[in-house]
């Protein structure tokens, strides 16, 4: 039972919770507490609670069991001590700042409905230590037990602000970050303030440094494995399954030489917070930077925990100040993590592990203003990868119609447009991309199509629109019969 208490204490409130029973070589595994907690008491009760509570499954609340278990000498291996009143308020607040967090991360919750929830909470367990108190004040008395010579008990059951003492942190934004830091290892983002042209605050954006998260989230045991088993693991020739069977990585300056060095794929948008509406459209619109790690399996690469979040800044922002200026902190940090790395410690030994970007992914707009090429769709040359002008692809539909874009070519439109800025429509490129300064990017290999944007967002959408448009008009099929098809679908109804 001590054990059942000490994962409901200590582990429960993971994001990543996963556990095996164990017992009696049941290998039951569970991704959610309470499961584990049913499991355990339905099918090994007679392993874990002593004969004479065979008949009895414990309650739901098992918060003073747990609270109890942290000082319990077959839970964390110390000599017994007797049960402390202020142990048990800072274990009760450890965990309710833990059980907050995780319902506001989790679910999204704004801060206002993250205080409504602990206001009722507190109700709710004001009203049960109430009762539960008096109760236990009245059996004590009826026994003949006097509370005057106990203090700390009168203390413990007259004690009318004990929720509201652990919840102290949770209420402070400074003491709720300085928890996080302290206890849960957060990696704090880094504000920059930015200037206009005559020296005066425009404002700040925020940088999270990656050297900083890609230390923590290396150090986890299960993700350091997960990048041991794919970089150790055969390649079947001949199969594209992701970067790493391309030409590009074959190819690529710093990765042909460290192979099993953290690849880093960055991904860049802009988004609104709130409705982008007449006046008020991108007044509040911001530019994001996520990177995930590309040395380890798609599955988990998609998984939401595994994208990081880099740099935060308002559009407006970038428009005035450019990305030159922006992205320099992150810059700084790619060329260190290249050059000289990082050490990680997983179960007691340390690995030296180096880091560079692999690729960029956007919407086409914010791709070209990255690269520094034309921002115009609709005349000139219009393409990242190759010459083709507007006109071109309409009547040219091969690569080899085409004069491709190198890393040679775009370094002599470069220096041609420094000596003749009027030369820039002519190649397609207005500036230098702010990521050449990395010594081993190249911006007309790193800037990838975005599946999402071209084809979900793009090209799919308008051939079914035609496709069942011109079905619908030689009788093939009825409105009706799609919609009847649709709703047979389970995909997006989960």
């Amino acid at each position: 039972m001590k054990l059942v208490q000490h994962v409901g204490l200590i582990h429960a409130q993971e994001s990543n919770f996963n556990i095996t029973c164990g017992l009696n070589d049941c290998q039951s595994t569970f991704s959610k507490y309470e499961s584990f907690r049913r499991h355990m008491y339905r099918k090994h009760k007679h392993s874990i609670l002593p004969s004479d509570d065979e008949e009895h499954e414990p309650p739901m609340d098992l918060e003073n069991e747990d609270a109890a278990a942290e000082n319990d000498p077959s839970t964390n291996g110390m000599a017994e001590q007797p049960p402390c009143l202020n142990e048990l308020l800072t274990s009760f607040s450890e965990n309710l700042v833990s059980f907050i967090l995780k319902c506001r991360e989790k679910n999204n919750l704004p801060l206002l409905v993250q205080e409504e929830i602990l206001d009722d909470v507190n109700v709710l367990f004001c009203f049960f230590k109430e009762n539960y108190d008096a109760f236990i004040a009245y059996h004590l008395n009826k026994s003949g037990f006097n509370m005057s010579e106990n203090p700390e008990i009168q203390n413990v059951l007259q004690s009318k602000d004990f929720f509201e003492e652990a919840s102290i942190v949770i209420r402070s934004k400074y003491k709720l970050k300085e928890h996080c830091k302290s206890k849960l290892d957060m990696t704090e983002p880094v504000q920059y303030t930015l200037r206009g042209s005559s020296g005066h605050k425009l404002g700040s954006y925020s940088y999270v440094p990656l050297s900083q998260v890609l230390r923590k989230y290396c150090s986890h045991v299960d993700v350091w494995e997960e990048i041991q088993s794919y970089n150790n693991q055969q390649k079947n020739e001949g199969v594209l399954s992701d970067y790493s069977d391309g030409v590009y990585f074959a190819e690529h300056p710093f990765f042909m030489h460290h192979p099993n060095s953290l690849r880093l794929h960055f991904y860049e948008d802009e988004f609104e917070v709130v409705n982008p509406l007449g006046s008020k459209r991108n007044k509040h619109k911001l530019c994001a930077f996520y990177y995930s790690i590309g040395n380890m399996d798609g599955r988990y690469r998609s998984q939401l925990k595994n994208i990081h979040l880099a740099l935060l800044v308002r559009y407006s922002y970038v428009k005035q100040c450019g990305w030159d200026v922006i992205l320099k902190p992150m810059l700084d940090d790619l060329k260190d993590l290249a050059t000289n790395g990082f050490t990680v410690s997983v179960s007691g030994i340390e690995y030296k592990v180096n880091a560079a970007l692999a690729t960029i992914s956007s919407d086409n707009l914010s791709a070209h203003m990255l690269a520094g090429y034309s921002m115009s769709f609709n005349s000139g040359r219009i393409c990242r990868y190759c010459m083709a002008t507007y006109n071109e692809m309409k009547e040219k539909f091969t690569e080899e119609c085409f004069v491709l874009r190198t890393a040679a070519v775009h370094q002599y439109h470069l220096e041609c447009i420094v000596q003749n800025p009027d030369s820039k429509a002519i190649y397609g490129v207005q500036s230098k991309c702010p990521f050449d300064e990395l010594p081993y990017f190249d911006t007309t290999t790193s800037f990838p199509p975005d599946i999402m944007h071209d084809l979900l967002e793009g090209v799919i959408p308008l051939v079914l629109k035609l496709v069942l448009t011109r079905a619908h008009r030689e009788k093939h099929i009825t409105i009706t019969e799609v919609n009847e098809e649709l709703q047979k679908l389970s995909i997006g109804q989960e």
